[in-house]
Order: C-alpha cells, then sequence, then structure tokens
C-alpha cells in the first residue's frame, strides 16, 4: 500500500496529536507522570524513523527499523 503523506509528516502529525491529547488527562501526578511517558514515546517515532533513514544501505536501513521497534516494545 503507498501512502501519499509521507512517513516523515504522518508520524509529526502523530505527535501533535499525542500531545493535544494529553491536554485531557487529570491534573495530578499520575496524569502528569502518564502524559509524560505518553509524550516521551509518542514523539519518539518521529526520530527513531529519521534516524533510520540516515542509513548508509538498505541492510543497515532494515536493521535500524527493527532495533527501534524492539525498543519500542
Amino acid at each position: 500500500m503507498r501512502y501519499k503523506v509521507s512517513i516523515q509528516e504522518r508520524t509529526f502529525q502523530f505527535g501533535i496529536r499525542i500531545i493535544k491529547m494529553i491536554k485531557s488527562l487529570p491534573k495530578n501526578p499520575a496524569g502528569y507522570a502518564i502524559g509524560n511517558q505518553i509524550v516521551r514515546s509518542g514523539t519518539s517515532i518521529g526520530a527513531n524513523i529519521c534516524e533510520a533513514q540516515d542509513a548508509v544501505s538498505k541492510a543497515d536501513f532494515i536493521h535500524e527499523c527493527f532495533f527501534k521497534r524492539s525498543k519500542g516494545n
């Protein structure tokens, strides 16, 4: 399946939606802790994609994607 919007744009928009979503969390210590973790993990996806796209070869790109995927899980 081909996407008309680049992966960079999709992950950027995802990060924006994550940041907007945490505004609905409760304003208490638990809400702040959860929101902080969600922002860090949700916005790191775009950074990981950019890093993988800087790979030298296709094999390196695949390795970077799987390495980042395993770190995210």
